[in-house]
Parts: C-alpha cells; structure tokens; sequence
C-alpha cells in the first residue's frame, strides 16, 4: 500500500512509519520538519511542507490511506480532507479519549462527546494556543471533519496516554529520569486515580492492522484495566531496580501554587474528575486485535531511549520540587 502520514517524524508519526514499512508498505512522510528526522529508511519518503499552504503537494499522488497523526485544529484539517478526498482511498485520524464528556461508567465509542462553542472554537488558530479545556472539544470537530470528506471511508482512533521511546510530552519520562536520580520525590495529587495508557508500538502495529483490513468506524485505544498513578509509579521503580520515597501532595496544595499558569506542573498531575483523563471503553479495540505489551517492556524501551539520547525533561524542576516538599512538610497554608 501506498501511506500518506501527515505529521509523521515526531513520536506517534516515527514508530508508525516503521510498522508499516515493515510490513512492506511504501510511507510518504509529510511534515513541517521542525522535529528531528528519524534516521533514513527503506520504504519512507520525506516530504516538507505546512499541512496550510501546501495541500498541492500532499494531493499530487494517490493514497491507498492517508493517516493524520497531529491534526488538532477543525479548519486546518477539514481542507485537508476535502482536498484528500479524491486521491485517497481511506482517511485515518489520531483523536483522543479526551473527546468524552464527564461520565460515571468508561465511555464507549457511543458515549456523548464534549462540544465548543463556534465562537470559542474560532479563538484558537494555531496548535500551540490550544489550551487543556479545549483540546477534546477541538479533536471532536476534526473528527466530524474528517467523516464528512469521507462518509464510510475514515478510521477514527482514539488513544488515552500513549507512552513509549521518543515521547516528546515528557510524561513516563519525566517520572523515569526522577526516579533514577533517588532522594524524596514530591508525587502530585490522588494516587488511586486512574491512568489509562498504551504503548506507542503496539498502537503503531494495530492502525496498521487496520489499514490493511480497511476498517472504518470509531475505536478508543488503550490498556484494558489501567493502574493507579501509585501503582504506575511502582511498576517503574520495580523495572529499575529503585525503590523511592514518594511524598504525596495534595490537589488543592498544588493548585494554589500557580502551576498552570507558569508552566512548571508536574508530570502526570490531574483530577480524577477531569473528563481528559477518564478510563473508557476499549472492547471494541481488543475486538478488532488491539494487544497491550507488559508495562515493564515499556518502562525498559523508554529508559533506553532516555539514558541514550539524553532528552530534556521539563516539568517540575529539582529546585522547586524542594521548596514544595519543604513547604508541605512545614505544614504551610497553599500560597495563591
């Protein structure tokens, strides 16, 4: 098959385009090129390009499927679609669990889905403007897009938290590097919430499962029963032989420290009731052959990762996690 991926040098981008190569399929990788390139290989083409100004380009071939995997505003890729429309066969998007309005029960590929107003909605124009509020909301009008330009012929999936080697986001990274630097570590919010993730890998196999059988419809994409933030943590201090000493912070002391607003939160901190990180349904995916790797497999991959490319971890840096632990342990009232 002939693969047009949108997006594709980056993390989700980079492991799918090495499945589907593997598999003997020819990938055209389409980006902007700000994210380093993979290393050259067999069977993938790199084309640069705005996904904006440039439609002319991704439309001058023919696609057995086109697999949008950074589409995140509606009237950037409703005109992508429209225009891919009449040279690809499929159209596959990468959405998010986060579409999923607040529900008391996992949400299925039926459940009622978070919605923004047109006026709201035509405030953001560029991905790095869209903020967490609005980031479900957003993905549920591109998908609506993209089902529009290809009325029985687009694959919508929708991950949970994807982790995995090459993740930008700093998320499972960022806890992997802190564990291995040892001492008191500062863990943010409730530990028996829920975090449902997947591999990037066995995501990448899967949507290439799926291209080939040509499936279309809605599938939510993650680990079956997901573990508390506790037991995450556990998991990896056990795959690398730690043991750490966690000290749990509340909500509302973190809350009250202006992490939102200076961009140093914690890694993997949110309310249990915020609808972006609620556990859904995934019955339908293990239906369709969605398999989940042992956690540990990940942790290993994504530490290798770490240790030899040495990324950079953001989040909550070492001096403030110390004021923070100091100012929790002194019993000191949340500061606004």
């Amino acid at each position: 098959m002939k693969l047009l991926v949108i997006g594709g040098t980056g993390f989700i981008g980079r492991h799918l385009s090495e499945a589907a190569v593997r598999r003997r399929h020819s990938v055209t990788v389409f980006s902007r090129g700000q994210t380093r390139r993979p290393p050259a290989r067999a069977g993938v083409a790199y084309v640069r390009g705005d996904r904006e100004t440039d439609l002319d380009v991704m439309t001058g071939d023919e696609w057995d499927a086109v697999i949008d995997v950074y589409g995140h505003l509606p009237q950037v890729v409703s005109p992508n679609a429209t225009a891919l429309a009449s040279c690809a066969r499929r159209y596959v998007f990468i959405s998010t669990t986060a579409v999923y309005a607040a529900a008391e029960t996992p949400p299925s590929e039926d459940s009622p889905l978070r919605s923004i107003s047109d006026e709201a909605a035509a405030d953001f124009t560029r991905d790095d403007d869209i903020t967490g509020e609005a980031y479900g909301p957003l993905k549920v009008r591109c998908e609506a897009a993209v089902e529009e330009a290809f009325p029985g012929r687009a694959l919508v999936v929708r991950p949970g938290l994807i982790n995995g080697p090459y993740d930008s986001s700093q998320r499972l990274p960022y806890w992997l590097a802190r564990l291995s630097l040892g001492g008191e570590m500062l863990a943010p919010g409730d530990p028996e919430r829920r975090i449902q993730s997947l591999d990037v890998r066995d995501l990448a196999r899967w949507l290439v499962d799926l291209v080939e059988c040509d499936a279309t419809g809605t599938y939510n994409a993650a680990e079956p029963e997901p573990p508390t933030f506790a037991s995450l943590l556990a998991r990896c201090a056990e795959t690398m032989g730690v043991t750490p000493k966690l000290t749990w912070v509340s909500d509302e002391f973190l809350d009250n420290r202006g992490f939102v607003t200076d961009g140093s939160l914690p890694s993997l901190w949110f309310r249990t009731d915020d609808p972006d990180w609620q556990a859904v349904d995934v019955t339908r995916a293990a239906e369709a052959g969605l398999h989940c790797r042992p956690f540990a497999e990940t942790v290993e991959a994504t530490l290798a990762w770490i240790r030899r490319d040495e990324p950079h971890t953001q989040t909550l840096s070492g001096e403030r996690e110390r004021e923070l632990l100091a100012a929790w342990h002194a019993g000191s009232p949340p500061a606004r």
